[in-house]
């Protein structure tokens, strides 16, 4: 057995994290307050305001880790193939798709899983411990050497 961390499973647990979901709500709201402010009439402010507070609250329930259907945790094993647990119980195997990361703030990540539904998850650094972030940072900057990569980093087991 190797004494490398890489060697482990990473498990980033998503539970305790909300700050995506009031940081989406947040520029709802101030994206709201622009319009109301702009000087446009009542009505065209209202028009405009709604696909606003729509797409905000959908993207903030999405966001919520609490809610059903959302992602909990993500695991990611030695051989680099990804597990999602979602909130209601229920665990899928996926595959990177894209990511990005703002250095030492957060990193997003795009996943499909074998049924072709796309997530996309923000992990923020400072709800991480710092040994799970190096680790991610590593996973996402290095592709699978043996094999090649599927989807441009991770690979995923069949079955």
């Amino acid at each position: 057995m190797s004494s490398s961390a890489f060697s482990l499973t990473l498990d980033i647990d998503r539970s305790n994290g909300r700050r995506v979901a009031v940081a989406v709500l947040c520029a709802g709201l101030l994206a709201v307050a622009a319009l109301c402010l702009s000087g446009l009439s009542g009505w065209l402010t209202a028009v405009g305001a709604l696909p606003v507070m729509v797409h905000s609250g959908r993207t903030a329930r999405r966001a919520w880790t609490g809610t059903r259907g959302s992602i909990r945790r993500i695991l990611v094993g030695p051989d680099r193939e990804i597990h999602l647990e979602l909130c209601g119980g229920d665990v899928r195997p996926a595959v990177l798709e894209h990511h990005w990361v703002l250095p030492g703030l957060v990193a997003s990540l795009g996943f499909v899983t074998g049924d072709g539904r796309r997530w996309v998850t923000v992990v923020c650094r400072d709800r991480v411990p710092a040994n799970s972030w190096r680790r991610l940072l590593v996973a996402l900057r290095f592709p699978v050497a043996a094999g090649g990569p599927v989807a441009r980093v991770m690979r995923v087991r069949a079955g």
